[in-house]
């Protein structure tokens, strides 16, 4: 009897194997005509028949002749039809198995049993067509040709066969030169005449493909609107034209242009590249078809920005000339490196999209690496799923956030990709440092600020020495200790003070809830990265291990709390239930300079989001003597948020400067948990902080 069915080759042959070593063994149909040479299967075959997808058919095959082989009429068949095992002696079994069918047509194949060199049985394989593949290989169907003849590459998209032809009297001035499976090459003729445009159609060949087709619109320019007449101008004269770089240009203008920008390590989203010239000023262009992106770090390139449209891009406010295609790049060639422009934090807003150089910064965080985020969670084969409630306060899977520090207190924003193939190769200067990087905008929960891409670390030139920072560490929590579990009394490894919370009551308490231990994925030691084929990232040592990276400190019942010790009274809220973190400092002894708070922190599904920063000379004051010193929302830690606790700084009241003791308090000021604002915040959900300091500006 025929059966059919799809299994693993692996598991099948095994099978086979068995089913062969009986061959020899005595069966009711060979005695039937012992003395009679005989080939049948157990069902009768003309024809076996597949979809498009393919698998596995058995057979059961019955004869009496001996050694036999089973072979494709036509050798090309071996490529798709696989027969296995393709010899035996008398009865056994052969699989027949087709792979999926990619082709826009229909596969035909004769099968044979062939004994002593003469084909005894045939049969027909016969396998569904795939889809019919016919579009063009780049970002749109217009191109522009210089005034002084072009010539063109054009790709495409397809699994049939085609034909292009010049439509009307477009045939006079363009030509076609040799053509691939899928490309074309295309010639267009000078034009000493006005602007033309003209039509290339790409149609299928084949009865049935004669909707398949796709056209390119040629343009091209006449002289005066031509590139190489045009006028020159550099980047910063393009960017006085723009209304806060957006806007249309309508002249014949080109630049001459160096790409900053390093696609190779991937800190750069992967359609889009950076140019800069000798004015100090960048252009951030992102392509149409990300194929198009092939220009790498250091090639000279002169753009033509006639009728070129600079957007604002709608995720991070930032400008950008979008929708580029290369045809407006007009010359190619190898350059030298850009120096990048050195200023100051303050200045950045000057330099957008242009590699600017921070001579002296420190990483408020002197933690981990540049991405201290869940590996192996999100990498180059899967960007993961985004909980959209939490998206506007949370850094996402792709990203991760430190602040740079300088030596007057501004600060700005480090972010670096998860896909940066640099990003664990160290851990971060624990000293004063400088920093190279290309300025870009970044907008979170409707907050529009810079933030500097590295393309490597090498672009981070800094000291270990922590006596070159550039603030002075007065109180600091964290890294904290793996082995401190349950934490009863968490105090800081530089000054004097203690960490609580208003749940928190200590263990002897019936009331006590231990402060808890989690994951930060901050490592402690670089990690070494390595990708696979299939563009899956894999770290080792991997960072999920206790003795390869820091834990962060969690607490939880932030709202109602039965046993809070929140002292509620001069609430203007007689409902409100609030608990908070509590940071109590004492000893404090700065000597005069300005005083920042910096820290990490994030919150489970269910655990707090909007919170605020406030002081009060001591723990138990009552809540309006508490004074606010900033707000914040507490990213999502997990379950589709960030996957690592966001850096967050604020500059502290000049009051503090002259108190020896006080308290610092993260409250919960609404009742929102932070995977979905409006809903309620729960008790099991948590807040996690992975490191807590007071510095002074030196």
């Amino acid at each position: 009897m025929k059966t059919i069915r799809f299994h693993s080759n692996l598991l099948l042959r095994l099978g086979l194997i068995f089913a062969l070593g009986l061959s020899g063994s005595a069966c009711s149909q060979d005695e039937t005509a012992a003395d009679e040479p005989y080939v049948r299967f157990g069902e009768e075959i003309r024809e076996i028949s597949y979809d498009r997808a393919g698998g596995a058919q058995d057979f059961e095959m019955y004869t009496n002749m001996g050694d036999w082989t089973i072979e494709t009429t036509f050798a090309e068949d071996e490529e798709w039809i696989d027969i296995w095992p393709r010899e035996g002696h008398n009865s056994g079994r052969f699989t027949i198995t087709v792979g999926e069918n990619t082709e826009a047509f229909a596969r035909y194949g004769t099968v044979n049993v062939v004994v002593g060199g003469k084909s005894v049985k045939s049969f027909t394989v016969r396998q569904a067509s795939g889809d019919v593949i016919f579009a063009l290989g780049m970002g749109n169907n217009t191109l522009k040709a210089s005034a002084q003849g072009s010539e063109f590459n054009i790709a495409l998209q397809t699994n049939v066969g085609w034909k292009a032809e010049a439509v009307g009297e477009a045939a006079s001035w363009i030509e076609f030169g040799e053509a691939t499976d899928s490309t074309q090459i295309v010639s267009v003729k000078p034009n000493s005449g006005a602007e033309r445009s003209g039509e290339i159609r790409f149609f299928a060949l084949g009865t049935g493909l004669e909707e398949f087709y796709t056209n390119v619109i040629i343009k091209q320019f006449d002289q005066e609107h031509d590139p190489y007449n045009g006028t020159q101008q550099t980047i910063a004269q393009i960017k006085q034209r723009l209304n806060n770089g957006i806007g249309h240009i309508t002249e014949n203008l080109w630049v001459e242009a160096t790409v900053v920008s390093d696609p190779s390590l991937l800190n750069i989203e992967n359609n889009q590249m950076v140019v800069q010239d000798e004015s100090g000023q960048g252009i951030l262009i992102e392509f149409a078809n990300t194929k198009d992106n092939i220009y790498k770090l250091n090639d000279k390139l002169k753009l033509h920005l006639y009728e070129a449209e600079f957007v604002q891009d709608p995720v991070t406010m930032g400008s950008k000339l979008a929708a580029f295609t290369p045809n407006a790049i007009f010359d190619q060639s190898a350059g030298e490196p850009i120096q990048p422009v050195e200023v100051t934090i303050d200045r950045l807003d000057n330099y957008e999209n242009t590699l600017v150089k921070l001579p002296s910064v420190e990483f408020s965080v002197p933690l981990g690496t540049l991405y201290n985020s869940q590996e192996d969670q999100y990498d180059q084969t899967s960007a993961g799923s985004v909980n959209l409630q939490a998206e506007p306060y949370t850094d996402g899977h792709l990203r991760y956030v430190h602040i740079l520090r300088d030596a007057t207190g501004n600060w700005t924003k480090l972010l670096t990709r998860s896909y940066f193939l640099e990003r664990y190769n160290r851990i971060v200067p624990q000293g004063a440092c400088s920093v190279t990087g290309i300025v870009m905008k970044y907008t979170k929960n409707n907050l529009t600020e810079n933030t500097l891409r590295v393309r490597t670390i090498g672009d981070i030139e800094g000291s270990d020495d922590e006596s070159t920072r550039l603030t002075r560490t007065l109180v600091q929590f964290g890294p904290f200790d793996w082995n401190a579990i349950p934490l009863e009394k968490v105090t800081p490894v530089v000054g004097s003070g203690e960490i609580k919370t208003t749940a928190f009551k200590g263990l002897q308490s019936t009331q006590s809830i231990a402060l808890e231990l989690g994951y930060s994925h901050t490592r402690n030691i670089p990690g070494v990265l390595t990708v696979g084929a299939n563009g899956k990232q894999t770290v080792t040592p991997p960072e999920n291990g206790q003795e390869n990276t820091y834990p962060y400190i969690l607490a939880r019942d932030f709202w109602n709390h039965t046993g809070s010790s929140m002292n509620r009274e001069g609430s203007t809220d007689p409902d409100y239930k609030g608990e908070a973190w509590v940071f109590n400092v004492t000893d404090f002894a700065p000597s005069g300079g300005d005083l920042w708070l910096t820290f990490t922190i994030a919150s489970s599904w269910y655990g707090p989001l909007e919170m605020c920063i406030e002081w009060a000379d001591n723990e138990d004051a009552p809540l309006n003597e508490y004074h606010p010193i900033e707000e914040f929302v507490s990213p999502l830690w997990n379950e589709g948020g960030a996957f690592h606790l966001r850096q967050f700084t604020a500059k502290l009241p000049d009051e503090l400067k002259s108190k020896r003791s006080f308290t610092i308090r993260f409250r919960a000021t609404e009742n929102h948990r932070a995977g979905a604002n409006g809903l309620a915040i729960s008790s099991g959900g948590f807040s996690g902080i992975s490191f807590w300091a007071l510095t002074e500006q030196k």
